[in-house]
């Protein structure tokens, strides 16, 4: 009969992912709508240093950085952050440039965690939670995404609002000088 040290390695050992079920994992990271039903996460942790570089990028003063974003703490209030910019009236080019690193910086996040769970010795706890943790971020990115789409196609709408009021406007134009001939 085996002793219980042993019967207490077996379960550690079951405990852990196997390959099978880290390939799968892997694989339903990029399942076509994944995501559905997945909140971006209320604040992500991301590297200080990260951070700091990005702001000294756009040569940012401590007040024009974005309320949501907490440098002392490493910490970035995403769902806040998302939301206020999904609700903004408009865009300006800084809060736009803010979006396109913010999508690189949870790009690298995105890339690191899917390497974590491709390599590393995890259990089905960590790599469930590791999993989820990705899926979100995968959220926020399409979500980040999303709110510059909609930017643009905001901007094309405009366009063709103006340019079928000068269509209009020529057309008017083209009708009064028929009429006076």
């Amino acid at each position: 009969m085996p002793n219980k040290s042993e019967d207490t390695a077996d379960e550690d050992i079951e405990s852990y992912l196997t390959e099978d079920e880290r390939r799968r994992l892997v694989a339903s990271l990029h399942d076509f709508l994944a995501w559905i039903g997945v909140q971006p996460p209320d604040e992500i942790e991301i590297d200080r240093e990260v951070m700091r570089k990005e702001i000294e990028k756009f040569d940012l003063k401590e007040k024009e950085i974005p309320p949501e974003i907490h440098l002392d703490k490493g910490i970035i209030d995403l769902r806040k952050l998302i939301w206020r910019l999904v609700n903004a009236k408009k865009l300006t080019e800084r809060e736009e440039n803010e979006i396109k690193d913010l999508i690189n910086i949870l790009k690298t996040r995105e890339d690191q965690d899917e390497e974590t769970l491709k390599g590393a010795k995890l259990t089905r706890q960590e790599a469930k939670q590791l999993y989820n943790e990705t899926e979100a971020i995968i959220r926020s990115l399409l979500e980040l995404k999303g709110i510059l789409e909609k930017k643009k196609a905001n901007e094309y709408e405009k366009a063709d609002v103006i340019k079928n009021k000068v269509d209009e406007i020529k057309r008017w134009n083209d009708y009064v000088e028929q009429i006076e001939k």
